[in-house]
């Protein structure tokens, strides 16, 4: 299985309307994508952390760039101020405190 992990800051109080219309939808897509065996979600006011678990990589890359999840890559740049995401193979879904530990190897991209 591939386990995804992605955390994104957002830029300002501005982008929040588009923020969060682009991550519920992304989430809902998610739940609904093929090969999808987990989706979860964290986050604060200006801050959001997603765990996604997928049959296979091919599963995954088909979400990755479909549908409301590559209108939210478009739009990066404009909502978040600095993101990172990791995705690995895995023989379970970890919790997230395992989850949190794998993507904090990853720096951050800043914007």
């Amino acid at each position: 299985m591939i386990i995804s992990t992605t955390e994104l800051r957002v830029k300002d109080l501005l982008q929040l309307p588009l923020f969060f219309r682009l991550s519920i939808a992304s989430v809902e897509q998610a739940r609904r994508a093929p090969g999808n065996l987990q989706v979860s979600v964290r986050g604060t006011l200006l801050s959001g952390m997603t765990l996604t678990a997928w049959k296979d990589e091919a599963s995954m890359m088909a979400y990755r760039n479909s549908g409301a999840h590559a209108e939210a890559m478009r739009n990066l740049k404009k909502v978040t101020r600095r993101y990172r995401t990791i995705w690995y193979e895995a023989d379970g879904i970890p919790n997230w405190k395992e989850a949190r530990q794998k993507l904090l190897q990853k720096p951050f991209r800043e914007f």
